[in-house]
């Protein structure tokens, strides 16, 4: 089957940061992604940064697909040690968390509402806070620097969302084939020497009983009984 023939069991769409430092995360997850179409994905994302969020595009992208995808990465520190009057801490200067887009959160939330599945691919420390419609969310952290290490959860979660798309074979016992019954001749052969024999045993039976057994009688019995073999 060629690539333009092959069966698409699940479509995604994608929201992600357009800034230039998340390019290169960009450019490794759409590799594994396009690493998955073999299997039956299709995606898209919005190609350029949008004028506003949930744009009409992002919209139209999240509505007519089966999945959304979001990549989550760090856009701002979040510091977790402050002052009274509310300044960082220099001698504790590390970020607590990352804020991350809020753009690519609201599209998450809008897919949501849509009741579509949802994969966020967050880079490890993003503070996303979890909700009650985490039954509806898959989560995947990775690192910057590793982002090949979650190649092997996302190919296990849409392999498990394309598996419920792809119809499954019955095995209800009833329907499978019966098995070959032998037809009537079949049968006849089958059973045809043991009648045959029946008869020749009963034959020599009666000749015997009646003691008029000679060598040509006997052969005259064998020819006559074995025609019917």
């Amino acid at each position: 089957m060629s690539n333009d023939q092959r069966a698409v069991w699940i479509t995604a769409f994608v929201g992600r940061s357009f800034a230039d430092e998340d390019e290169p995360v960009w450019n490794e997850i759409r590799k594994m992604l396009q690493n998955l179409r073999p299997i039956g994905l299709e995606f898209e994302d919005a190609s350029e940064p949008q004028p506003r969020p949930i744009s009409k595009k992002v919209r139209e992208g999240i509505e007519r697909t089966d999945v959304y995808i979001g990549i989550l990465t760090h856009r701002f520190p979040i510091y977790g040690n402050t002052t009274v009057e509310g300044k960082v801490d220099a001698d504790h200067n590390t970020p607590k968390s990352w804020g991350t887009s809020s753009w690519v959160v609201q599209e998450s939330g809008y897919a949501l509402g849509k009741n579509k599945r949802v994969i966020l691919l967050l880079e490890d420390g993003v503070d996303f806070p979890k909700s009650d419609l985490d039954a509806d969310q898959e989560r995947i952290i990775f690192t910057r620097d590793k982002i090949i290490y979650c190649f092997g959860a996302l190919t296990s979660m849409m392999g498990n969302l394309i598996a419920e798309k792809i119809p499954h074979i019955s095995s209800d016992p009833q329907l499978a084939s019966p098995p070959e019954r032998p037809t009537t001749e079949q049968q006849q052969r089958r059973h045809r020497p043991q009648a045959s024999k029946l008869r020749c045993n009963l034959s020599t039976r009666a000749i015997l009983q009646k003691g008029t057994v000679n060598s040509k009688t006997l052969s005259r019995t064998r020819r006559k009984t074995l025609k019917y073999s």
